[in-house]
């Protein structure tokens, strides 16, 4: 199965936003692990991801395809209301405790997509 897939398949909206940014721009687990809100900047129609924490520490620019917009938007939406968002964290992936970490991340990714029915 592929992680569009199971990303479809999958019933968080954070867990779905993770494996479309993933798999839509080919960004490693720690990568994504070090994203803040502020690195995802989207559109209606236009959308990038700012690597900050990438091989080598250079910045780079990722384009970000609709779907992963689409998702990003709606992640963003709830987790406006997550307790540690509230506080001020400025990690774009949100767990019970705050920023999640490349492990945390690797065990979403590795997790099978529920069974339907």
């Amino acid at each position: 199965m592929t992680r569009a897939r199971a990303a479809r398949r999958t019933g968080s909206t954070r867990d779905r936003a993770l494996l479309t940014l993933l798999y839509g721009t080919g960004l490693r687990l720690a990568e994504a692990a070090a994203l803040d809100v502020d690195d995802v900047p989207t559109t209606e129609r236009t959308g990038a991801v700012h690597v900050r924490a990438g091989q080598g520490e250079r910045l780079r620019t990722v384009p970000l395809p609709a779907d992963a917009r689409s998702l990003l938007r709606c992640w963003l939406t709830e987790r406006a209301n997550h307790p540690a968002a509230q506080r001020g964290e400025p990690a774009l992936w949100l767990g019970r405790r705050g920023r999640l970490s490349a492990r945390q991340l690797q065990r979403i990714v590795a997790e099978p997509a529920p069974t339907p029915g």
